[in-house]
C-alpha cells in the first residue's frame, strides 16, 4: 500500500510553484529550532505546547507525547492489542474531546486507538482546554476538557522527509518514515503528507507471548486552502489510514495456526471542507461537512485455547468481530463584534452517528444510530484592557437508538436527552506580572456503546457485552476552575513564569456496569447510572528560560470520592464481594521535570532531558491462571528518564538536515507483574510503555 501512494503523490509533490512572499517568509530564519516560544497572555488558561518542545521528545505518535501536557496519561490498558487510555486528570477517554485545529476529526469509535493514528512529526502544537472557553460549541460534552491537536499549516511552511529508528533489547524496533510538502500559488496553498510506522511486537517475560503487539500502520492526508475573493475562503481536507496490530504466540506463524492469535485491522477514510465568509472585520463565519468511515475487524483464537467452534482451516478455535462506523458532521460558527470590546459567538452542529457491530461466531449483533445536534452562544466583553468577562448558553440535544442481540437474548433501547449549560468565567490582571481566571461551566455526557465499552465488548476469551438500562440518563456534570500565571523577568534574559490551576468536578448520575449473568462463552452487563462523584484536580508548572537554555518543572494530583463506592467485582461470580470509595486506575501524584540547551549561533543544536514519574494507582488485578480471585493491588511508581540531541546542518541555500538521537527510559522503568501465558492480561498496562531503547533520526528539509 505504501508503494502506490507514494507513486500518486509524486507528481503533485513536484509540480507546484510557490509565491516569492511565501518563500521570503520561510527563508528568515531557517536554522533556528526556536525553542524558547511559550504561550501568550491570551492563553494563560491552556495548556499550550509548541512545535519545538513536541520535537525534542523525538516520538512517534500523539500518543507518546502527551505526557508533556500536565495532568495527562496515556497508558496502554491491554497487552493483547494495545488499547489506548486516555485519561485527563483522573477522568477516562470519553471525558475528553478531541479536536484537530478546533474541529473534531474522529468518529467515536476511533477514540480508542485514534491517538496513534496523529503522527508526532505533523504536530504544530497541542493545547489542552480544561474550561472549554475557546471552543464552547464541544466543550458541554466533555468534562475533562478539550485537547485540540494542531497542524497549522503555517508554521510547517518547509517540505521533509523524515526517517527514525528506534531499537531495545531482543532486537525489536520502532520505524517510522514521513514525507511532507507544502505547495503554495498567488491565492491558495496545500499540503500532502504520507507516513508509514512499522513495530515489532514485543515479549517483556520472555514466556513467547507478546505484552505489545506489532503495528503496521499507514496514514495520508492532503489538504487546501483557496482564497476565492477578499471575502470567500474553502478549506478540503482529506485523511485515510490502514492500521494493522497483531500480538499473540509464534509470530512468525499465519494466524490460524498460532497457540495464540489476536489481530485487529481498521480502514479509516474521512473529508471536510470548510468554507469561511468574512465580509467585513466585525463579522466572521465558518461552515463545515465532514464525513467519516471507520472499518474494523478483529480476531481472536489458536490451538492453545479451548474455545468453542473451529474455524475454516479446522485448526484453530476462534472469536472474531466486525465493526462498521459511518458519521456525517455539520457545523456553523459565526463571530459578531457589537461593539469594539464586545463580541458575540453564535454556534450549531448537528450530526449522525450509525454503528453496526458483530461477532459472527457468537450470533451476536449490535446496531447503534445516534443524532447529536447543539444550539448555543457566548458572549466576550473587555470593559477594561486586563479584565475579561465570559458568558455563555449551549444546548444539546442527543437522540439514540439501538438494538443488541445474542442468541437468545434482544434488547432495543431508545432515548432523547435535552439541556441548557451554562458557561461563565472572567479574567484580569491583578498586576502586570500575575494574571488571575476562574470559571464555572456545566456539561452533560450521554449514555452510548461506543468508546471504550465496545471495545471491551470485541475482544478477549469471555467478551463483554453491554445493554443499557431502561432507565439509563446522561451524566451531568459542574465543574468550577481557578487558575493563576505569574511570569517576570529575573534579569537580561531570564524569565520567570509559574502556572497553577484547581478543578473541582461534581458529576452526577455516572455510569457503571452491573453483572446480570455470567454465560460460558460471555458476560452480559447492563449500564446504568450510579451515584455521583467528587473530584479536586490540582497542577502547578513552573518554567525558567533563558536566551539559550530552558528548564520546567511540573506537578498533578488528584483527590476523588464516590458518593456510594463501587463494587470491584461480581459476589455471585466469584463468591466474594469488595468495594472502593475512589475510581480506580487515576493515579493520586505524577509529575515531570525537563530541561533543555540550545546553545550556539542560530540555535543550530540543542540537547534536553525528562524525568517523567508515574505516581502509584490502586487497581484490580484480575486472574491471570485458575484457581485465582481477583485483588485489589497498588501498583509500583515509576520513574522515566530519557536524553535526547539534535543538529542542524545546512546543505546549500535551500536545503537543511537535521539528525537527532536519544536513549530513552534510561532507567528501564517496567511493570513487573505482566500477565502470563495464553490467558495473560493483568486488567491493566502502566507505565512507560516500552523498555530503554534508542532512536536515531533523520530529516531532510528543503524550501
Amino acid at each position: 500500500m505504501r508503494y502506490p501512494l507514494f507513486i500518486l503523490l509524486l507528481p503533485c509533490l513536484l509540480s507546484a510553484q510557490r509565491s516569492d512572499s511565501a518563500l521570503k517568509s520561510i527563508q528568515l530564519k531557517p536554522f533556528s529550532f526556536n525553542a524558547n516560544t511559550h504561550a501568550s497572555k491570551d492563553q494563560a488558561a491552556l495548556v499550550f505546547v509548541p512545535t519545538d518542545r513536541i520535537r525534542a521528545l523525538q516520538q512517534a505518535s500523539l500518543k507518546e507525547v502527551l505526557p508533556l501536557m500536565n495532568g495527562v496519561f496515556v497508558q496502554e490498558s491491554c497487552q493483547s492489542c494495545g488499547f489506548n487510555r486516555l485519561q485527563t486528570d483522573g477522568l477516562t477517554g470519553p471525558y475528553t474531546g478531541l479536536l484537530l485545529n478546533g474541529r473534531p476529526f474522529l468518529p467515536s469509535m476511533g477514540l480508542v486507538y485514534g491517538l496513534e493514528f496523529v503522527p508526532a512529526e505533523l504536530l504544530s502544537a497541542l493545547q489542552l482546554d480544561r474550561s472549554g472557553t475557546h471552543t464552547p460549541e464541544w466543550s458541554s460534552f466533555f468534562p475533562a476538557g478539550l485537547l485540540d491537536i494542531q497542524t497549522n499549516p503555517a508554521q510547517q511552511q518547509t517540505g521533509w522527509l523524515n526517517l527514525r529508528q528506534s531499537l531495545w533489547e531482543g532486537g525489536a524496533g520502532d520505524r517510522q518514515l514521513t514525507l511532507f510538502q507544502p505547495l503554495f500559488w498567488s491565492k491558495g496553498s496545500a499540503q500532502a503528507w504520507l507516513n508509514r510506522r512499522d513495530r515489532s511486537a514485543w515479549d517483556v517475560q520472555p514466556d513467547g507471548f507478546s505484552e505489545s503487539p506489532k503495528l503496521e500502520l499507514s496514514t495520508l492526508g492532503i489538504s487546501l486552502q483557496q482564497a476565492l475573493n477578499r471575502v470567500h475562503n474553502l478549506e478540503l481536507n482529506l485523511r485515510g489510514l490502514l492500521d494493522s496490530r497483531t500480538g499473540g504466540s509464534d509470530m512468525q506463524l499465519p494466524l490460524p495456526e498460532r497457540r495464540v492469535a489476536e489481530a485487529i485491522s481498521h480502514k479509516y477514510a474521512s473529508a471536510e471542507v470548510a468554507w469561511t465568509f468574512t465580509p467585513n472585520p466585525r463579522y466572521a463565519q465558518t461552515t463545515f461537512l465532514q464525513f467519516h468511515t471507520l472499518q474494523r475487524q478483529s480476531y481472536y483464537g489458536g490451538n492453545g485455547l479451548d474455545l468453542p467452534g473451529p474455524d475454516s482451516t479446522g485448526q484453530a478455535l476462534l472469536f472474531f468481530g466486525n465493526s462498521q462506523q459511518t458519521q456525517l458532521l455539520s457545523g456553523w460558527k459565526a463571530n459578531i463584534f457589537l461593539l469594539p470590546n464586545l463580541q458575540l459567538s453564535l454556534n450549531a452542529s448537528l450530526g449522525q452517528d450509525l454503528l453496526n457491530d458483530s461477532t459472527p461466531g457468537l450470533q451476536r449483533s449490535l446496531t447503534q444510530q445516534a443524532f447529536n445536534g447543539n444550539l448555543g452562544l457566548q458572549l466576550s466583553w473587555n470593559p477594561k484592557p486586563l479584565l475579561r468577562f465570559k458568558a455563555g448558553l449551549q444546548c444539546p440535544l442527543n437522540a439514540f437508538s439501538g438494538r443488541v442481540k445474542l442468541e437468545n437474548v434482544s434488547s432495543f433501547q431508545t432515548a432523547l436527552f435535552f439541556e441548557l449549560l451554562p458557561n461563565l468565567g472572567a479574567e484580569f490582571l491583578i498586576s502586570e506580572a500575575i494574571q488571575f481566571g476562574f470559571n464555572y461551566r456545566s456539561t452533560q455526557r450521554s449514555p452510548q456503546v461506543f468508546d471504550e465499552d465496545l471495545h471491551l465488548s470485541m475482544l478477549g476469551a469471555k467478551p463483554i457485552f453491554s445493554i443499557w438500562s431502561p432507565n439509563l440518563k446522561p451524566e451531568h456534570g459542574h465543574q468550577g476552575l481557578i487558575w493563576i500565571r505569574h511570569e517576570r523577568k529575573l534579569g537580561k534574559n531570564v524569565v520567570w513564569e509559574a502556572k497553577a490551576n484547581a478543578t473541582l468536578h461534581r458529576l452526577q448520575g455516572v455510569f457503571v456496569w452491573e453483572g446480570l449473568s455470567a454465560q460460558p462463552d460471555f458476560y452480559l452487563q447492563e449500564k446504568s447510572n450510579g451515584k455521583g462523584l467528587w473530584m479536586l484536580s490540582c497542577g502547578f508548572e513552573a518554567e525558567l528560560r533563558g536566551k539559550q537554555w530552558l528548564l520546567q518543572g511540573m506537578v498533578n494530583s488528584i483527590v476523588q470520592r464516590l458518593d456510594e463506592a463501587q463494587e470491584l467485582w461480581d459476589s455471585e461470580e466469584w463468591g466474594l464481594s469488595g468495594q472502593h470509595p475512589r475510581l480506580l486506575k487515576v493515579p493520586a501524584w505524577s509529575g515531570m521535570l525537563r530541561g533543555e540547551l540550545f546553545p550556539g549561533q542560530q540555535q543550530k543544536w540543542s540537547l534536553s532531558a525528562y524525568l517523567r514519574y508515574w505516581g502509584s494507582i490502586e487497581l484490580l488485578r484480575m486472574p491471570n491462571q485458575e484457581g485465582e480471585l481477583p485483588a485489589l493491588i497498588q501498583s509500583p511508581s515509576f520513574l522515566e528518564i530519557s536524553f535526547t540531541a539534535r543538529c542542524l546542518m545546512g546543505l546549500g541555500k535551500n536545503m537543511a538536515l537535521e539528525w537527532e538521537g536519544g536513549l530513552h527510559n534510561l532507567s528501564n522503568a517496567l511493570q513487573a507483574d505482566y500477565g502470563i501465558g495464553p490467558q495473560r492480561d493483568p486488567n491493566y498496562v502502566y507505565g512507560p510503555g516500552l523498555p530503554r531503547r534508542f532512536s536515531l533520526g533523520l530529516r531532510f528539509r528543503w524550501w
